[in-house]
């Protein structure tokens, strides 16, 4: 067997090697370069009979899923397949899509017996099928399906059919996914497939519910790996996306771009009470001279390169009860670092030392207490909870000032401000490691308020045994 047989023999059995053999870019007609979850996406499709994934925009979904449909109609003549989009001309243009895989020289080189028959706007006619199959190979529809009224699916391709209006309207989402589970379910035949690919936008749209339900495989491919860098460099590079983010904001870019979506209704902090914090640390009537002094941490004990950090935050409360955050950042440092550094703030400033002692924070806990004053915090949810509550009143009040000593927030300012927008009531949401130690702090300065306030008196006592008591005035 030449290598190119063994080629070929290959893309009848494997969609990477299909799409890598077949499929072109549309901007330079050259071969794909596939990245890693591209080639994760076209396998989970293949092993999997239902599946629902997200991605971020421009990120080759309807290429690739058209390109898994040609592959799976070459595989078998007789599959009926339906593409559905949010709307008809989207559709459409899927189906173009897919003539356009299945015209290309190379499909005849993988599959000679498949090509097109006869192709309308929305529909496409395949040699190979048998002489008693009347119905179109492939079928393109809007979610409501009246396209494909009478038609048995036994593979459909759904893609980005989740509107905008999904993000704002409960209503809007309860009847596009009663209209798509019922339209779906009558047409899809025993043992079909379906595959759903799209962009997050709500936690509650239509994807998310078919993702949640028996039988579904669900995956998401963020544009940003975990350790930061970009999933598609030559296509995202990261200064890119974090255009992109400055663009439209961390919330929508954490629900489009990292397969993050979330409800705005269950954000902890609204952007009004940001704004004021930030606002107040550019005012020139706050002052955090002489106030009382806190540092906040939440530990981290790893120092790989997709670990979390260590949050460490400096906190002064002024005579009138205004919570000045002077400093924050992570790092990632050895534990004897990060001890030392704390430390180091601790007595610069004569502060006072709030660490979370979970895990091993109890042990750098006692580590620190042989230097400085240092106090140890369980976090429980509960706790977690109620320091997320507090802090929204206080920020909401607007006893939080946000210094900014350049006139504009620094990076790490900035890091926490977009933690504290995406902070999230929705269970099993994580929580950012400058957020944890701001809240940590903001703990600490309600336990320094709330502490026991006495005064010393100065007591006599008259000759005829009454006591008397003045206030000793300093």
């Amino acid at each position: 067997m030449s290598a190119l047989d063994y080629l070929l023999e290959r893309a009848r059995l494997d969609p990477v090697v299909f799409v890598q053999v077949v499929v072109k870019d549309e901007i330079s007609g050259q071969p794909l370069d596939l990245t890693d979850d591209q080639k994760h996406m076209l396998r989970f499709w293949h092993a999997h009979e239902r599946t629902v994934l997200h991605s971020y925009p421009e990120a080759g979904k309807s290429t690739l899923i058209t390109a898994y449909g040609a592959f799976r109609a070459g595989q078998d003549a007789t599959l009926r397949i339906g593409i559905i989009s949010g709307t008809e001309g989207q559709s459409q243009r899927d189906v173009q899509y897919f003539a356009i895989h299945v015209s290309r020289p190379e499909y005849a080189w993988v599959f000679p017996d498949r090509r097109i028959e006869r192709q309308t706007a929305d529909a496409i006619w395949l040699t190979g099928r048998p002489e008693t199959m009347k119905a179109p190979s492939v079928v393109g529809g809007s979610p409501d399906l009246s396209s494909l009224q009478g038609r048995r699916l036994s593979l459909a391709l759904v893609d980005d059919v989740v509107p905008l209006e999904a993000v704002y309207s409960q209503s809007r989402r309860d009847r596009d996914d009663a209209n798509m589970s019922a339209n779906i379910g009558s047409r899809l035949a025993p043992g079909g497939q379906i595959h759903c690919v799209g962009v997050a936008l709500h936690p509650d749209d239509q994807l998310h519910r078919m993702a949640r339900r028996p039988g579904y495989h669900y995956g998401k491919y963020p544009v940003l790996r975990p350790d930061g860098s970009s999933a598609w460099e030559s296509r995202w590079p990261l200064a890119r996306a974090m255009q992109r983010k400055l663009e439209i904001g961390p919330i929508r870019f954490a629900a489009a771009y990292l397969c993050e979506a979330m409800s705005e209704a269950s954000l902890c902090f609204p952007q009004a009470s940001i704004d004021r914090a930030l606002s107040n640390g550019l005012a020139t009537q706050f002052s955090p001279i002489g106030g009382r002094c806190i540092v906040g941490v939440d530990p981290a004990f790893t120092v790989t390169r997709s670990a979390d950090e260590s949050g460490i935050c400096l906190v002064s409360i002024d005579v009138d009860g205004y919570r000045h955050l002077a400093h924050v950042e992570g790092i990632r440092v050895h534990h004897e670092a990060l001890v030392a550094r704390v430390v180091e703030l601790c007595r610069i400033n004569k502060a006072v030392c709030y660490i979370e002692k979970n895990a091993g924070g109890g042990i750098l806990c006692d580590m620190i207490s042989k230097h400085v004053p240092c106090k140890g915090l369980n976090t429980s949810a509960q706790s977690k909870a109620a320091r997320i509550e507090a802090a929204a009143m206080e920020l909401a009040s607007g006893r939080w000032v946000f210094r900014q000593p350049l006139g504009y927030p620094s990076p790490e300012l900035t890091k926490l401000v977009s933690e504290l927008q995406m902070l999230s009531a929705d269970p099993g949401r994580h929580l950012g490691d400058r957020a944890s130690c701001w809240l940590i702090a903001g703990e600490g300065a309600r336990a320094f308020e709330n502490r026991p306030k006495g005064a010393v008196l100065n007591a006599s006592r008259s000759d005829g045994g009454v006591w008397s008591f003045s206030r000793i005035t300093r």
